[in-house]
């Protein structure tokens, strides 16, 4: 509210011009500007929020492989809040102006760090009996890589909410590794990550998206 000048012309105001109201207050004439209270509504807060509504079930899938993969967070961020901080951004969760959401699952984040993963990863699938097969190249040692490197695979089942962590086996190994999914889970609709870990758990590789085959 502002004091305005008393004129002949502001004395004789009383209603509204625009998006101020003038009146007497006190004798004085006075202005009064109205504040739009829908300000908290653009598109860009309503695309945020509908972010982070699709970003909670994703950090609950992921959150086995983070508690693993994401080693080098902050020591004041927790396992959840490091998930989100990763994976909540436009990238990975896109909205757009006719607030559709998308989650792009090849950008999920569920492990970062320096630790190398080898330069081929495959896995395919057995729809009949619910397994799939992990085969990568071998490569005993180098830059950010060690034998007694482990080597894990997360499994989402979007449709479901769930996941699975599994540990696969070492960077020296050179047979192919299986594992079993759940029964009621959809062979077409999982997705699959993998990422390196060091002996000691302590460093991580970043976290690779598989497409099945």
């Amino acid at each position: 509210m502002a004091k305005t000048d008393d004129t002949p012309v502001a004395a004789r105001v009383r209603n509204s011009v625009g998006n101020v109201t003038f009146a007497q207050c006190r004798g004085s004439s006075v202005a009064k500007k109205k504040v739009n209270s829908n300000s908290s509504n653009t598109l860009p807060q309503r695309k945020q929020r509908l972010r982070m509504k699709a970003m909670l079930p994703l950090e609950e899938m992921i959150e086995s492989g983070a508690e693993k993969g994401l080693k080098n967070r902050p020591a004041d961020q927790d396992v959840h809040n490091a998930a989100i901080s990763a994976n909540l951004n436009e990238e990975v969760i896109q909205v757009s102006d006719d607030l559709v959401v998308t989650v792009n699952y090849e950008k999920v984040v569920c492990a970062k760090g320096r630790r190398m993963l080898p330069r081929t990863f495959s896995v395919t699938a057995d729809a009949e009996n619910k397994t799939l097969t992990f085969k990568h190249s071998t490569e005993a040692r180098g830059r950010n890589r060690d034998k007694d490197d482990k080597f894990y695979a997360l499994v989402l089942m979007p449709e479901l909410k769930d996941s699975e962590l599994y540990e696969l086996d070492t960077r020296t190994n050179e047979e192919p590794v299986s594992i079993t999914l759940p029964q009621e889970w959809d062979m077409d609709s999982i997705k699959v990550y993998v990422f390196a870990l060091s002996k000691d758990g302590k460093i991580a590789s970043d976290s690779r998206y598989l497409t099945v085959g």
